[in-house]
């Protein structure tokens, strides 16, 4: 692939690195050393019809070199420290994804992290300690045109009420809410009839996108999907919580 590489600037949480192939509406996601249940998911909901309306579209694997990542200056502190903390020198393969920021200028970005629990013993606190468990997600990262931004650590503090209370700031008009509360019961429905091979969706985000007028939702992160073992409907329980507080926005 001959093409320009620069670190992603939109985003805003999360422990992969994101490269954006310039001028050509795709992101390079760095892939888990631990594992590879990401590459192996996308290559199987890849090949499932309309798979595209609800997870980001893939192209396949590449590798990259640090050598030839520009870094631009508008990239946030976090996100230049955690690009030259964990780049691996030793691991180079990227899953090539859609951006699903693409098309959008000063776009609004929430990440929703789903599920009322998790299997991961490290990570129960996170669940305990948060919404997660009362409501079946938090937010794990808010952005906000290109104003304001507020990280996963804040998102892990909110109650319920602040979480409508942020939820009704992201979702400002009433087209917004509508398109979102669309696309979820589609996604709802479309788990249900063409993801039932996955029995956990463990840590999987949902990630939401818009300019006020326009708005995108999908699902990411599925480094700890499986497609074996006893079927979860812990994701579709989240969905449909997530779902009534639009309702209620």
């Amino acid at each position: 692939m001959n093409a320009q590489y620069e670190l992603y600037i939109n985003q805003i949480s999360g422990h992969s690195i994101f490269i954006r192939v310039m001028d050509s509406g795709l992101v390079a996601k760095s892939t888990s050393i631990k594992n590879s249940n990401e590459q192996k998911f996308y290559e199987w909901v890849n090949k499932k019809e309309n798979y595209g309306n609800f997870f980001p579209i893939y192209y396949g694997v590449i590798k990259l070199n640090k050598d030839i990542i520009h870094c631009p200056d508008s990239v946030i502190r976090w996100l230049r420290d955690m690009y030259q903390q964990r780049f691996n020198y030793h691991h180079d393969e990227y899953l090539i994804l859609e951006e699903l920021t693409h098309s959008f200028e000063s776009p609004s970005i929430l990440d929703i992290k789903l599920g009322f629990n998790t299997q991961n013993q490290k990570n129960q606190q996170k669940y305990v300690n948060s919404t997660s468990s009362k409501i079946g997600f938090r937010i794990n990262g808010m952005k906000l045109n290109d104003e304001i931004f507020y990280d996963k650590y804040w998102g892990r503090k909110l109650n319920k009420e602040e979480v409508v209370l942020n939820l009704r700031q992201f979702f400002d008009n009433k087209s917004i809410i509508d398109q979102a509360l669309q696309i979820a019961e589609s996604m709802i429905d479309y788990i249900k009839n063409y993801c039932q091979e996955v029995t956990c969706w463990d840590s999987t985000s949902l990630l939401i996108v818009h300019d006020h007028k326009r708005l995108i939702m999908k699902l990411i992160d599925f480094q700890n999907v499986t497609l074996e073992g006893t079927h979860n409907t812990d994701i579709l329980e989240s969905l449909n919580s997530f779902k009534q507080i639009l309702f209620m926005l």
